[in-house]
């Protein structure tokens, strides 16, 4: 991976979920909202969190593929909801209820911003933030950095730099290149 697309995995205005003071190690998901196995990652990605939370940053960056046709809609809503510090509420409530929304063709915004609502956000920031060419334009640009990094689909998981490959459904397939990389 070239110095520049290595770059391309944590801009500077790259949504964190773990910041550490000194962080000893970097890992960056690339996510689709509508995924199923993205919806068990997330699960993992907690548990990393809570394993690893004085040593590990953790960057969510969205990759809305093509095929799931209302995941960038939905990564506007985590988007938005993030303006508001609720990236991980809206994003567990997403995942959580994937099968409500996964093949609606009508409707998708106010199913987003229903969720957003019981999640007691600020609806008009929320409308706002959802609809805005700045959201849209994170994730256009989350996607473009995901595509020129060569990703093909998701979930992915970048550990310093480097490609994982983590079952979704088992802790352990993370836990150890964690280790591993934190012991080096």
């Amino acid at each position: 991976m070239s110095a520049e697309l290595a770059a391309n995995l944590v801009p500077n205005n790259a949504r964190v979920i773990n910041d550490p003071a000194v962080p000893e190690a970097t890992l960056v998901l690339f996510t689709d909202y509508q995924c199923p196995y993205c919806a068990h990652m997330d699960a993992v990605i907690q548990q990393a969190k809570n394993d690893y939370h004085d040593q590990l940053r953790i960057v969510v960056r969205n990759f809305p593929l093509s095929m799931h046709e209302n995941s960038k809609v939905a990564a506007q809503a985590v988007e938005a909801a993030a303006e508001q510090d609720a990236l991980e509420e809206i994003s567990a409530y997403i995942f959580d209820n994937q099968d409500d929304w996964n093949g609606r063709r009508a409707g998708i915004a106010e199913v987003f911003i229903n969720y957003a609502q019981k999640l007691h956000l600020d609806p008009t920031k929320f409308r706002a933030d959802f609809a805005s060419q700045k959201i849209k334009e994170r994730v256009e640009n989350d996607l473009q950095d995901a595509l020129e990094l060569g990703l093909e689909g998701t979930p992915t998981l970048v550990l310093d730099g480097r490609i994982l490959a983590v079952d979704p459904t088992n802790y352990l397939t993370l836990q150890k290149p964690l280790d591993q990389s934190l012991a080096d």
